[in-house]
């Protein structure tokens, strides 16, 4: 699963990755992203009287909640298993027609159990930009405001992951980007390939502070080496 993820490099950094002519928002870098949190999201969509659709740089809830949804509360999955999008009433419809990019820079995992939870903080390519694959759904609450919520798509994870968790995120390389954002593909079985773990040789991960255990920590030092030097290559 992905529980928890960073977001620290700059609006331009964001703009240059995922080729946005404008960043219509404005958000403070992010250290540990945690559920139900506003976070930004790229999709594909028209722009004023564009005729061609553009990358927007939206804000979503992370916790995907489908408009007949009644009761919020009841139902907020932050991730969705890939292997079964189109079986689930949760997410087909997203799967079909609302997909989504999640740019991020790094996610977490824990090792141990209790107050002795170790986070360890992923990256790829060494902390590049990456996106993960998501979907995101609009709802309109009781008093008649439109909301936007989102979820991050999982799959078995690799090698390097298996050890920590036996899920992990799909990471999107940039040619699949542009291939899940097209809204004319509605066919699962041309998505599916898509839905694969990243290769083991792009991942470096470490360990690091535990205060990355309390949601409330957005600080530089939830993604700070507890040894400056240490990239870890094996389970502990």
């Amino acid at each position: 699963m992905c529980g928890r993820y960073t977001l620290a490099h700059t609006h331009r950094e964001i703009m240059e990755r995922f080729g946005l002519e404008q960043l219509q928002l404005e958000f403070d870098p992010r250290y540990n992203i945690a559920p139900s949190q506003t976070v930004p999201i790229i999709i594909k969509q028209l722009i004023n009287d564009s005729t061609q659709p553009r990358l927007v740089l939206e804000i979503a809830s992370w916790g995907l909640v489908p408009a007949w949804v009644k009761d919020p509360r009841l139902l907020r999955p932050i991730n969705a298993r890939g292997e079964t999008l189109v079986e689930k009433k949760t997410f087909r419809g997203a799967f079909a027609k609302r997909r989504c990019l999640i740019p991020a820079d790094g996610f977490f995992e824990w090792t141990g159990t209790g107050k002795k939870r170790q986070p360890i903080l992923f990256r790829v390519n060494k902390g590049e930009l990456f996106s993960f694959a998501g979907l995101y759904e609009f709802r309109t609450s009781p008093e008649g405001e439109v909301q936007r919520s989102c979820a991050i798509v999982t799959i078995n994870a690799n090698e390097k992951i298996a050890p920590f968790h036996d899920r992990m995120p799909v990471i999107l390389t940039p040619d699949a980007e542009q291939h899940w954002l097209d809204s004319e593909i509605e066919d699962p079985t041309l998505l599916q390939p898509l839905l694969k773990p990243l290769d083991n040789d792009l991942i470096d991960f470490f360990r690091v502070s535990t205060i990355v255990n309390s949601a409330k920590q957005d600080v530089p030092e939830c993604v700070k080496p507890l040894e400056a030097s240490e990239i870890v290559e094996s389970a502990f």
